[in-house]
């Protein structure tokens, strides 16, 4: 099958390079109709649902499937192998930073897992925890790390590996553990001033990083307040639970028996979340805690150079004979991130190819076309949102949907922060949910449950959109653009939505936006 499939390549390629089908007689044609523009996504998702949800496999051949249809149906409407692939390339070399800080994580865990940093804090929540309040414990934790740190997936392969050791020692199902860590984490990551989509989002708008924060509370805080008391009620049922159990001692033997533990090793974390507050970027900030964690590797474990570079290379190993203790350790490493790498590279580079062939634009026009009060351009914006991320890239939904529904916005008077907020509640918090998606992957693949298992308890992730979507239709919580904001509008020439056209500010004025 791999035979045939190269091959399969190899002649496609012949035929192109060679002019079977790249010939002038095809001319470019203008965007593709609704239809045209449907039937890659349709072809996607049709596959992701086969291929990942009912076949339980990788996303990566279906999204090169989905690539290749896509691909063939654009060349029949006039684009060019060159093109199409230079759209590639393009839209997938932007995913470059991210990649990095994602191979740090996947060291970072490593390295704090073969010191012993996320051993010792599965025993001390041991020791501090209770059963019954072990939920939103999870949840305030998980979002003040995350809040501190500004990286929710560093937030997941450190403290989130903990609480699912812990989890499993009092006996909470693990998907529930993983609903509220998830919850907690990407709470943080969305107000967090330094994590990297707050700053992207409220950017790509041209918006205050403040004031954008401020404008997702509405809808935050009830999430968070609700989350809270859903985790409590569900908790209660193990507020009987004793932490000695046998199980618990088995664990908490064969960590204390396995790693030398003491208050030192709570240095990396430490210094990681000193350095985030300090406004340090992500890469030597991560950088610093595998440094400081491989030196504490050194001197309190007594490993040895071979045995560190091999776990940040290709992650730690447990074999203590314990089962729960074993799945939970043997994480982490470089290696472990390159199948998240490759599917955020193919991701990103679909999304590229539906760009450039105009398959995403006339999807969001046909959506925006429906638009008529603010209520409804916030669900349309929210939904066009969940629409690209469930069928693209996290970052490209962002990119799209902004300069889709930014002059919608403004057209009616409206601030951009309420556009940055639909990114976020739609955009950061959804994307653990998508099985698929490079962070629903990286969930499942750190705490080791599928997606469609914690995403119904993940409630701070899905209950901001109930809000937004509230909020639109009552008016509150919408603030009107200033005279300030609006200014800018004029003075950076942003594009106005009025009567099906778009206007640029610059013919207007103040007065008149």
């Amino acid at each position: 099958m791999n035979f045939a499939f190269i091959s399969m390549i190899l002649i496609s390629n012949h035929f192109l390079e060679d002019g079977y089908l790249m010939n002038e007689e095809i001319d470019k044609k203008g965007k593709p109709n609704v239809i045209m523009a449907v039937l890659p996504l349709v072809i996607t998702i049709v596959l992701l649902i086969y291929l990942v949800v009912i076949k339980g496999g990788a996303p990566h051949i279906a999204i090169i499937c989905a690539i290749a249809v896509t691909a063939l149906m654009s060349r029949f409407r006039g684009y060019h192998w060159k093109e199409m692939l230079d759209s590639m390339v393009k839209a997938a070399s932007t995913t470059l930073p991210t990649m990095g800080i994602v191979m740090l994580i996947g060291m970072l865990v490593g390295s704090w897992v073969i010191t012993g940093t996320v051993p010792l804090l599965i025993v001390y929540g041991f020791k501090v925890i209770s059963p019954g309040f072990f939920l939103p414990t999870v949840l305030l934790v998980s979002a003040l790390i995350s809040l501190a740190t500004g990286t929710s997936w560093g937030t997941l392969g450190t403290i989130g590996l903990a609480f699912m050791g812990i989890g499993a020692g009092i006996g909470v199902p693990a998907y529930l553990t993983a609903g509220a860590i998830v919850s907690g984490a990407f709470f943080g990551d969305k107000v967090s001033p330094l994590s990297d989509t707050t700053n992207f989002c409220s950017g790509l708008v041209g918006v205050n990083l403040y004031k954008h924060i401020v404008q997702m509370m509405p809808s935050t805080i009830p999430a968070m307040v609700i989350s809270f008391i859903l985790y409590w009620v569900l908790g209660m049922e193990y507020a009987g639970a004793e932490i000695s159990t046998a199980g618990t001692e088995e664990i908490v033997t064969a960590l204390t028996t396995t790693f030398k533990l003491s208050p030192v090793l709570l240095l990396p974390p430490v210094v990681v979340i000193v350095l985030a507050v300090k406004k340090v970027p992500p890469l030597p900030t991560m950088f610093s805690g595998i440094l400081i964690a491989t030196i504490l590797a050194v001197i309190t474990q007594g490993a040895g150079l071979e045995a560190i570079l091999g776990t940040v290379m290709y992650g730690y190993w447990s074999n203590t004979g314990v089962e729960i203790v074993d799945t939970l350790l043997s994480k982490g490493g470089l290696n472990s991130m390159l199948w998240i790498a490759a599917l955020m590279i193919l991701a990103v580079a679909f999304s590229g190819l539906l760009q450039l062939t105009r398959s995403i634009e006339v999807l969001i026009e046909t959506v925006v076309s429906f638009v008529r009060g603010i209520g409804s351009a916030v669900v349309s914006a929210s939904v066009s949102m969940l629409l690209l991320i469930y069928t693209s890239d996290l970052y490209i939904a962002y990119t799209v949907t902004a300069r889709v529904f930014s002059p919608v916005f403004r057209g009616k008077g409206y601030s951009g922060t309420n556009v940055s907020r639909i990114l976020e509640n739609s955009g950061t918090m959804m994307t653990a949910l998508v099985p698929w998606g490079a962070a629903g992957v990286y969930v499942t693949a750190m705490l080791g449950v599928p997606t469609l298992k914690y995403a119904p308890v993940a409630f701070a992730c899905w209950l901001p959109l109930i809000f937004d979507a509230l909020w639109g239709f009552s008016g509150k919580f919408l603030p009107k653009a200033t005279d300030e904001e609006k200014e800018e509008w004029v003075q950076e020439d942003r594009l106005i939505a009025r009567d099906g056209q778009l206007i640029p500010a610059s013919q207007l004025k103040v007065s008149q936006l």
